[in-house]
């Protein structure tokens, strides 16, 4: 559930991204945010399901992953993101299949989470500079917590009020664009 969960957020990533460089219309900060926020909470699960302390993640790794692009190299490194957040995706889910024979050992386990963390932190520092990791999944939990009140239920899943969700969302922001 949390690969496929992974899986199914990169695209979501990306689409944000296609409608910006394709389509030519605004950077949507606001859904990018939402949609790391939600990656993030799938490796949550993985790290949990894991044993991996996901606070104890490299923070070189987590916190410090910082690149500078103008942006002609970002737009020509567009391919770059989808191969690496594909990539990804399709080892978490291998290793999620493989562990139904063998247990994923703790090393390879918290390795695979800092992998997948990397590009979203550097979305993060990019596109939404002055976001933190830390900022994104504490909104993300908000956001779900808005949508599920204590626990998950379908029709929290089904009937959800947009406008409260994106509002939390855009409210970060408001917080570091001012």
């Amino acid at each position: 559930h949390h690969a496929l969960g992974y899986a199914t957020e990169a695209g979501e990533i990306l689409d944000v991204f296609k409608k910006h460089h394709i389509y030519g219309k605004p950077l949507d900060r606001v859904n990018l945010v939402e949609e790391i926020g939600d990656a993030c909470w799938y490796l949550a699960g993985l790290a949990n399901a894991w044993q991996v302390d996901s606070c104890a993640l490299s923070s070189a790794v987590v916190s410090g992953w910082l690149i500078k692009h103008n942006d002609a190299a970002w737009t020509l490194d567009m391919l770059t993101l989808q191969q690496s957040l594909g990539a990804i995706s399709a080892e978490l889910a291998m290793t999620v299949r493989n562990s139904q024979d063998a247990p994923v050992l703790p090393q390879r386990a918290a390795y695979l989470i800092e992998k997948a963390f990397i590009p979203l932190n550097h979305l993060l520092h990019y596109w939404c500079i002055g976001v933190t990791m830390k900022e994104a999944m504490a909104v993300n939990v908000a956001k779900l917590a808005a949508r599920y009140g204590d626990k998950y239920s379908d029709a929290g899943a089904t009937v959800r009020d947009l406008g409260t969700e994106r509002g939390l969302l855009a409210d970060l922001l408001r917080k570091h664009y001012g």
